[in-house]
């Protein structure tokens, strides 16, 4: 089930009512509501790998209870819950190249590979359930013993399908507790699953069209005329890897404040960092967290060894986490330079949380920032290392020019005195009502790039919240304001005037 489906739609307003309504004196009746409510939220995709999260849930549940040779018990949940994940994402991948190495060498090894249909979150209930088995392990919280709390923990269907991968410490104990009915959590909620919906349905699948057009027609060609095509599809993919994301977190943590329960932010506004080290602390931070906790520390961290050697064994199993195929080893790689580079020159750890965000005397390094972004996560996007590295060859020449622009617009948004970050913000909702108020013969070209409005409008409107915890957390006074932003955005997600509705990108990993 999708939160982008008419299902959806249905689904959480019914589970809502029961929830609150008929149950909400019993937090235990919500819990074994919850839990079948997960299941099927998940099951609508594939019934029959309800039991392989059954299975995972179990497991770690079950290796966490004897008070005896606790390290095997962990040790056996770790490795089983790993075995099961790398069984289903990596074992054509590993097949396939073991073959070709022996290939190298003049052998032809005798291999057989299985199509293994992925299924859907198994990588972010896999890391949820190990850091629950090690977090016991290392004494941060007790096991518990309500298996049904347990099980929501695990398969909780807001987060599920694509996180945030939550720490047993922060969620776990929400579901032991009693939770009480809060009408502005609730409100919160709901502005949360409709910014989460203008992310998705309007930003990035409103630039789909020209993202595709570019990695799959003019890759390759190096003219001018066809780099120009391809560097508007790699900012079209930050926005739609961003929207898309980014969207789906939005989404999952307003449903889960409907039904009383927090989600960690997932995303602090990342296109707003002022250097690698900062955009790494801001964006699927859920997933950069697991990494700091149970692979960078335990390999040493800045105290023992070499602590760049261990950013970058990060960095390379992150981006074998996001799928089996080289060019996403080939990402983290690059990444995971650029993070060492950074960090080697001095630049400053902000702290997303505590640390004042960016102001417009930073435009310039915010800049810088964000067409790195867009540079590096061509190995993201690319189908394979080959078709990346072609990509690049098409940017020779725009995208130096392309960094110059974006350099000096940052100058100058940093050195106007007047707000003009006002003036943009109207300017970009004019374009986008206009566009779609006007007849499609009339600015067919015009239409086709409405995505890309959009797109400033979301980042406009970040911009102007970006000490705020999401976009809409604080709205006009005026009712009738807040009804007219509220009636605008739900024009553009329900008319689906900007593309094809696809699925969230990150339910492949």
């Amino acid at each position: 089930m999708s939160f982008i489906s008419l299902t959806f739609a249905l689904f959480l307003p019914v589970v809502f009512l029961v929830y609150w309504l008929a149950l909400g004196r019993s937090f235990k009746a919500q819990n074994v509501f919850l839990l079948a409510a997960s299941y099927v939220f998940y099951g609508w995709w594939d019934w029959r790998f309800l039991g392989l999260i059954a299975l995972t849930t179990l497991l770690a549940f079950g290796c966490a209870l004897p008070q005896t040779h606790r390290k095997a018990w962990t040790t056996l949940s770790v490795v089983v819950n790993l075995l099961i994940l790398c069984g289903f994402k990596y074992f054509d991948f590993f097949g396939d190249n073991l073959r070709r190495l022996f290939a190298v060498f003049g052998y032809q090894l005798d291999w057989f590979t299985v199509e293994v249909l992925l299924p859907v979150g198994i990588s972010f209930y896999t890391f949820q359930a190990i850091s629950y088995s090690v977090d016991v392990y290392k004494g941060r919280i007790a096991p518990t013993r309500d298996i049904v709390a347990f099980g929501v923990f695990i398969s909780f269907f807001p987060q599920l399908v694509a996180g945030p991968i939550e720490r047993s410490t922060q969620l776990l104990p929400q579901f032991l507790t009693p939770r009480r009915w809060d009408y502005a959590g609730a409100v919160e909620g709901a502005r949360l699953i409709l910014w989460g919906l203008f992310k998705k349905c309007v930003v990035a699948d409103g630039v789909a069209f020209w993202v595709d057009i570019a990695y799959n027609s003019h890759a390759g060609n190096v003219g001018l005329h066809n780099g120009f095509w391809c560097m508007v599809g790699a900012v079209g993919f930050a926005l739609q890897i961003y929207g898309d994301f980014s969207g789906y977190s939005d989404i999952a943590k307003g449903s889960a404040k409907l039904l009383g329960i927090r989600l960690m932010d997932n995303f602090l506004y990342p296109f707003f960092s002022r250097n690698a080290i900062e955009l790494w602390h801001r964006w699927h931070r859920s997933l950069m967290q697991w990494f700091t906790e149970y692979v960078y520390i335990p390999l040493g961290g800045s105290r023992r060894g070499n602590k760049y050697a261990h950013v970058m064994a990060v960095f390379l199993l992150s981006g074998l986490w996001h799928g089996a195929d080289w060019s996403f080893v080939a990402w983290g790689a690059v990444c995971g330079v650029w993070y060492v580079v950074a960090a080697m020159l001095g630049a400053r750890k902000y702290r997303p949380v505590t640390d004042a965000p960016a102001s417009r005397r930073d435009m310039v390094k915010v800049a810088f920032t964000f067409f790195m972004f867009v540079m590096v996560f061509i190995f993201f996007r690319a189908e394979s290392v080959g078709k990346a590295l072609d990509f690049y060859k098409s940017l020779w020449l725009v995208g130096p020019v392309t960094l110059a622009l974006m350099l000096g617009a940052g100058y100058l948004f940093a050195r106007t005195t007047f707000r003009v970050d006002r003036v943009l913000g109207a300017l970009c909702v004019a374009l986008a009502v206009g566009c779609v108020a006007a007849p499609k013969v009339l600015i067919p070209d015009l239409l086709a790039f409405l995505g890309y409005v959009f797109g400033a409008v979301m980042l406009w409107v970040e911009w102007r919240s970006r000490s705020r915890s999401f976009a809409l957390e604080v709205m006009p006074r005026r009712r009738w304001v807040r009804l007219a932003v509220y009636s605008l955005l739900y024009f553009f997600i329900a008319t689906g005037a900007l593309g094809t509705e696809g699925d969230f990108i990150y339910f492949q990993f």
